[in-house]
């Protein structure tokens, strides 16, 4: 049987997004592309499970010129992401030859996980029955308590969140009317399914959803930070949880959100060693259109800052917990651990939450209850869950200021919602910003 012809692909570079993202979407959108031709630059990383070659020599556009007629064209543009960005080019006959003389190496997928310390766990299956969540919420009534009254100034009104996440069961009562749709990046799925993920695992985007808009009486369910808020889901993980989310899917996702007017953009995953250039320029491609991304700091006990949130342009948060918040004998008991605040003794630094000096807020992590699919209630602790607190309350700020809100969308839109929650934030008292950041936000 002869053996089947790869295509060749080769990425112009240019400036915007990387090649590096190109050659991701490349493999998405065709299983037959093998074999691309990067010529900005050399990846020295491998994996074996993803057959994606680059060039390891650096080949400028000029030097094929060189090579070729006159009238040769090089191939046909088959996709970018920006008019002035890098090109995705199907090469012709003649560029083939040329370019398949060089030495290949493998370009990496990098995969991230969901940034959640424990499973969750199920308080009651009727979120508007039973008092069994009445002192869940004691941390947040505490440093959020605005929100949670029945104060008439705005609550997230006119501001949506993008949750980057494992889906969003839109169908829970107590996110009724807040979910407005979404998309999935995955690749080789229906764009249309964002919704939750069928696993425990996959409970974790409805739950990150809930802490951020949940809505509804306090006394028998919970209540998110910013009620008034829209939320958009963006599914990036496989519906079976079988992988990691992908950078592709990531990258994918939050142009998307920015596209769809997203406010912010929430990301509750990530992994020590996912440095990616492409999601760091989606990353900046949000800050730039006047959306402000915010991640999970990572659950690796006190190791550096997790990527996405070390990115520059990327609100990094860590996770606090209080004691009194959470049954004794409970997970949330396992992650007491010191430095304990000055400013108030049962307030700690998670046991589990990286740090670094990439932090810039601290949120509540430990025990935090929230929605899970199926119309169910539960607990669920990580930097996972104090990311969403911050955007919840970043969407608060936001819809007291129709002056941001409503202003261009650009980097001074941006700037001028980051400068608006850390002003807003106070430090507890953890002994060092690597910790904390600017720390707590408080209404």
């Amino acid at each position: 049987m002869s053996k089947r012809r790869t295509k060749l692909y080769v990425v112009l570079p240019a400036q915007g997004l990387t090649s590096e993202a190109l050659t991701i979407k490349a493999l998405s959108q065709s299983h037959e592309v093998l074999r691309l031709k990067d010529i900005v630059g050399d990846f020295r990383s491998a994996s074996g499970k993803n057959r994606i070659w680059s060039s390891g020599e650096d080949v400028s556009l000029p030097f094929m010129k060189d090579s070729m007629e006159d009238d040769y064209e090089l191939g046909e543009v088959i996709d970018s992401f920006l008019d002035d960005g890098p090109k995705l080019v199907k090469l012709s006959a003649e560029g083939e030859r040329i370019l398949r003389a060089g030495a290949f190496r493998l370009v990496p997928i990098t995969k991230y996980q969901l940034q959640v310390a424990s499973a969750p766990v199920i308080l009651f299956s009727s979120p508007e029955t039973g008092s069994a969540v009445a002192g869940y919420n004691d941390f947040l009534r505490t440093h959020f308590s605005e929100p949670l009254s029945s104060a008439s100034s705005p609550k997230g009104e006119g501001v949506t969140v993008a949750v980057v996440d494992s889906g969003v069961d839109g169908n829970h009562s107590r996110l009724a009317g807040r979910v407005t749709g979404g998309r999935c990046t995955v690749q080789g799925e229906n764009p249309l399914d964002w919704g939750a993920c069928s696993t425990d695992k996959g409970a974790h985007g409805t739950h990150v959803a809930g802490i951020i808009c949940a809505g509804g009486d306090p006394s028998s369910g919970p209540v998110g930070v910013a009620p008034g808020a829209k939320v958009r889901s963006y599914r990036v993980f496989p519906k079976d949880m079988s992988d990691g989310a992908s950078n592709y899917s990531i990258i994918q996702a939050i142009r998307a959100a920015v596209e769809d007017g997203c406010d912010i953009i929430n990301l509750s995953l990530g992994g020590r060693a996912a440095k990616d250039d492409g999601v760091r320029d989606a990353v900046n491609y949000a800050w730039v259109n006047g959306s402000v991304c915010i991640a999970a700091a990572g659950n690796d006990k006190r190791r550096p800052v997790s990527y996405p949130a070390a990115h520059h342009n990327c609100i990094a948060v860590s996770a606090i917990g209080r004691v009194g918040t959470f049954p004794p004998g409970s997970t949330g008991q396992t992650f007491v651990s010191s430095p304990f605040a000055s400013s108030d003794q049962n307030i700690f630094l998670a046991s589990f939450s990286n740090i670094g000096p990439q932090i810039d807020l601290t949120g509540p992590g430990v025990w935090i209850v929230s929605t899970l699919p199926n119309g169910e209630i539960g607990a669920m602790s990580g930097t996972s869950m104090a990311s969403p607190a911050v955007a919840g309350f970043a969407a608060v700020v936001l819809s007291r200021n129709l002056n941001i809100l409503n202003a261009k969308r650009d980097e001074q839109r941006s700037h001028a919602i980051l400068q608006s929650v850390l002003s807003r934030s106070t430090q507890v008292g953890l002994g060092s910003f690597d910790y904390e950041g600017y720390g707590l936000p408080r209404v």
